[in-house]
């Protein structure tokens, strides 16, 4: 049995375990030094025993309660990214690519930036790689997302006039059968 604390890093995100350096509570914003730069998340569970054999073998530790100044950092990270997604778009279109930008991320140190985007088809983004390197001087990480984690993203209400599904309960999504589209009567 080790001891966990349940923390999302957005509030779309999927649900990770990491080892707590102290008692957190539900709500609590906690520093979390991933490989890709320290991230704010937030305690969606609070500290448990889970038995090893449900965690994954590697699991991040959590660096410390998150201080003012790491909020401040973050506000300025989602300001910063708002600011910038016009001039992504504008790079994307003097490149004549494909691709609809779905979000920019930055972690607290912003050494590098993760670029979202959707595509019906495969994206030759070289040039535009090292465009968006010079704009942002930075690491960049760009990264094709499907309709499914784009309506997650932005939400919207379904069919049945309720919030959908991917955006309010579903963690992941498990793959669409040719015969559950043949049972919902769709083509």
């Amino acid at each position: 049995m080790t001891e966990v604390i349940g923390v999302k890093y957005e509030e779309n995100d999927l649900l990770s375990y990491v080892l707590p350096d102290q008692a957190y509570e539900k709500n609590d914003l906690v520093v979390v030094p991933l490989r890709k730069g320290n991230r704010l998340a937030q305690v969606v569970q609070a500290n448990q025993d889970l038995d090893d054999k449900v965690l994954p073998a590697q699991v991040d530790r959590v660096l410390g309660p998150a201080r003012q100044q790491d909020l401040e950092r973050y506000r300025a990270n989602q300001i910063f990214a708002q600011d910038n997604m016009t001039a992504v778009k504008d790079m994307i279109a003097n490149r004549n690519l494909k691709m609809k930008l779905v979000s920019i991320a930055f972690p607290l140190d912003r050494s590098r930036v993760f670029i979202s985007f959707t595509a019906e088809h495969r994206v030759d983004f070289r040039q535009l790689l090292k465009d968006l390197a010079g704009y942002f001087r930075a690491r960049i990480e760009l990264r094709q997302i499907n309709t499914r984690d784009e309506a997650k993203i932005f939400g919207g209400l379904g069919p049945c006039g309720r919030p959908l599904c991917c955006s309010s309960f579903l963690g992941d999504f498990p793959p669409v059968s040719i015969k559950m589209v043949k049972n919902q009567g769709l083509s």
